[in-house]
């Protein structure tokens, strides 16, 4: 097959890969296990320590073998370690190194389908060695700290080697005959000091060298000189991975994808949560046969280790009842909790649907109202009040009071309210998160909460500096002074609005003085990364989403700070709380019992770590008092250490990275401290909001931003603004039945 054509066939697989998952479920109104009638049943391999990096290559599978002064590349015949037996185990195998030889100094390596090995030995050079052991050549690649961070071998013996700034193009004689500046294809070079993109190279079954940068897909061409040519953008929406029969696509709609470059096809091979395995494998897929292949999980997480999957007809599987999850993008503690489930549970298997791409909504909708809906959903992100005012979702409050190990007194009472539906707990969350405002209690006061007056004062005591970074319209309207906007210019139970008036145009006036009459499209973000600018008074978006993160600001300001909150119409501070891990039960659920089960184990069971605060108020207060309390460093008969000062030794708790010198180290959180953490989450406001109030606010950003280039006046787009959201919030209250 020419060349042209496999490039076209390899975008076609790039491109219909969106359309594949948009498809998922549309057919069907029943979850069907496994892929065709089959799953790839996975049985876990005993593996020694240190191993990892695992490739299958010619017959063999080849792994590294950590070392105290470098790394050992060792094989095994693949029928060896993947053949029938009672256990399945991998052996010591063989070194395919010379006796006596320079160590390996890097975890890249390759092998060729002849038993090629490249490897990096020390001062970076690139070894070439031919099956008998003999280095073929040696080659110096890329200068000092330009480390190898991926190896793709390409056709005629050819090599790619990529670091962050160059891929290297080095020929069978070991000859470097081309590099390729990466940032220019990247943007790298637009990037803040300190962030890179990531540079991953895939060779295709046709012998084409493939890069992945980011999200995107690039190919290797020489058109009298090599360069990347760019094949698509995959938008986030799952990731390319290696294997000795090519790509594979391993889709965000948990199926393992491979891709076929004769054909354009990109088949379905397996469900990662049918085989009951992690759905982020490290490293290439190890293909064995059409019947079996193995992955490799790093780490020492619940799926981490060597598995064998082995294609089973369904049939033969044990019987379970079959529960079903629908879900958009789960986070990983939920991934792993329902392995975790699966692996543990005799009667039931979760299996998780998933609802993305185009009409994705619809999809799910249709699904919900279905004769056989799913019995859970995940309702991180989505519009839990479309699905609660239409009673879609189970009561979970007769659960609560029947439990004999979660009741409502676990949770914090501002967050189960906010789930409470017509008297009815629709879901809850296993986690979550606020937003707020900080500033310097020096600026900003020591008390939350605060007007848009108090603002406008901050703003004129200190007229030389910046309110925060990226002060734009869209930033203003959509986020800092959001609340305020809702809640000043927006009667909710008259649907009367006051945008026309002179306060709000004199408002949006101010606020194009503080956008200096300029734009911004990109979101507040602070890096965290040195101190804070003392041209900048506050910290907006401010995440706690830890114990700790509080504390983080203070060290990023280097003083003592506020969370002060978002301005409100009446000074209350208004921090914004967000449920992470949101579960409720369908109404219509034929399997209620099994699917609380579920539930009640993922909330109780602290196991799997938790990436924000737990809601459970038992956990949260565990944690808070581990880091408030010091831990003394002893000696040998128990005694408290003392420095020179004579005070006590102390371990730290907390390490922040990236800020001040490079780290700071806190030696524990002290009561004051962690009262303001307390004070944001108790306050915190999880009310379930529907998208009217987000689209207000983008309707204010569209039509008084050409105010600012002076292409409208204000009381012409305060004219627009107030007919629009008027209709909008009349008839949001008349669908409603007059509830604002």
């Amino acid at each position: 097959m020419n060349g042209p054509r496999i490039f076209y066939y390899i975008v076609c697989i790039l491109f219909f890969i969106p359309i594949i998952l948009s498809g998922c479920g549309k057919e069907n109104n029943s979850y069907n296990l496994g892929i065709d009638g089959c799953v790839y049943v996975a049985e876990q391999v005993s593996l020694p320590e240190e191993a990892g990096n695992f490739k299958i290559r010619n017959g063999y599978l080849y792994w590294l073998m950590h070392q105290e002064n470098g790394f050992d590349i060792r094989k095994v015949p693949v029928e060896e370690c993947f053949g029938k037996r009672d256990v399945l185990m991998l052996s010591a195998g063989e070194s395919v190194l010379p006796a006596g030889s320079v160590p390996v100094m890097s975890t890249v390596y390759e092998v060729d389908e002849e038993g090629n090995l490249f490897y990096l030995s020390k001062g970076n050079l690139l070894v070439r060695q031919q099956p008998d052991g003999v280095a073929e050549y040696m080659v110096q690649i890329g200068g000092s700290g330009e480390g190898i961070v991926s190896l793709a071998e390409g056709k005629t013996g050819k090599l790619a080697a990529a670091t962050q700034e160059f891929i290297y193009v080095i020929n069978a004689e070991g000859e470097v005959e081309d590099k390729v500046s990466t940032g220019e294809y990247t943007g790298r070079e637009n990037l803040p000091d300190g962030m890179y993109v990531s540079i991953e190279l895939l060779k295709g079954d046709s012998g084409r060298i493939y890069c992945v940068t980011g999200r995107s897909l690039w190919e290797l061409v020489d058109e009298g000189g090599y360069c990347l040519k760019k094949l698509k953008d995959s938008n986030g929406q799952g990731e390319l991975l290696a294997s000795s029969q090519g790509l594979m696509y391993n889709g965000s709609d948990g199926i393992l994808y491979r891709c076929r470059e004769d054909t354009g096809v990109c088949e379905a091979l397996l469900r990662w949560n049918d085989s009951m395995t992690g759905n982020r494998p490290d490293g290439e897929i190890l293909w064995i046969s059409e019947e079996k292949l193995a992955v490799y999980y790093r780490g020492s997480s619940l799926e981490a280790g060597l598995y064998l999957l082995t294609k089973t007809p369904t049939e033969e599987l044990p019987e379970k009842e079959v529960l079903v999850l629908a879900v958009s993008s789960p986070s990983d503690s939920l991934v792993q909790y329902v392995l975790k489930f699966n692996r543990n549970n005799e009667r039931y298997h979760v299996a998780m649907e998933y609802y993305q791409g185009e009409a994705a909504g619809t999809r799910l909708d249709a699904r919900i109202v279905s004769s056989n809906p799913p019995d859970l959903i995940d309702l991180t992100g989505m519009e839990v009040e479309k699905y609660a005012g239409k009673d879609v979702l189970e009561n979970l409050n007769p659960y609560l009071e029947q439990s004999t190990v979660l009741g409502p007194e676990d949770f914090l009472e501002n967050m189960l309210e906010s789930y409470i539906v017509n008297g009815s707990l629709v879901c809850l969350p296993r986690e979550f998160y606020c937003d707020t405002v900080i500033g310097r209690a020096s600026q900003v006061g020591s008390m939350p909460g605060w007007t848009m007056e108090d603002v406008r004062i901050l703003t004129e005591e200190y007229p030389q500096k910046e309110l925060f970074y990226n002060a734009g319209i869209s930033a203003l309207v959509g986020k800092f002074f959001g609340s305020y906007i809702l809640e000043s210019y927006i009667d909710w139970k008259s649907g009367e609005c006051s945008f026309d008036g002179e306060k709000f145009i004199a408002f949006m006036e101010w606020i194009a003085e503080l956008t200096g009459g300029e734009d911004s499209e990109d979101v507040f973000f602070e890096s965290m990364t040195g101190t804070m600018d003392k041209g900048r008074l506050l910290s907006v978006s401010a995440m706690v989403g830890t114990l700790e993160d509080i504390l983080r600001e203070e060290v990023f300001f280097q003083e003592k700070v506020t969370a002060t909150g978002y301005p409100s119409a009446d000074g209350t501070a208004r921090h914004y709380g967000h449920p992470y891990n949101l579960i409720g039960i369908v109404a219509d659920s034929g399997r209620k019992e099994g699917a609380w089960q579920f539930l009640e184990a993922f909330l109780t069971d602290s196991s799997i770590d938790y990436l924000f605060l737990p809601s459970r108020k038992s956990v949260l207060q565990e944690k808070a008092e581990y880091l408030m309390e010091p831990d003394y460093r002893l000696d040998v008969n128990g005694e408290t250490l003392l420095k020179k000062d004579g005070t006590p030794l102390i371990i730290p708790k907390i390490t922040f990275l990236g800020i001040a010198d490079g780290s700071v180290d806190v030696d524990y959180m002290t009561v004051e401290q962690m009262e303001q953490v307390y004070e944001v989450i108790a306050t915190a406001d999880f009310t379930l909001r529907d998208s009217i109030r987000t689209d207000i606010l983008d309707i204010i950003v569209e039509e008084m931003s050409p105010c600012l280039t002076g292409n409208k006046t204000y009381e012409q787009a305060a004219a627009v603004v107030q007919n629009r959201v008027q209709n909008m919030v009349r008839e949001s209250i008349s669908d409603s039945g007059g509830q604002g």
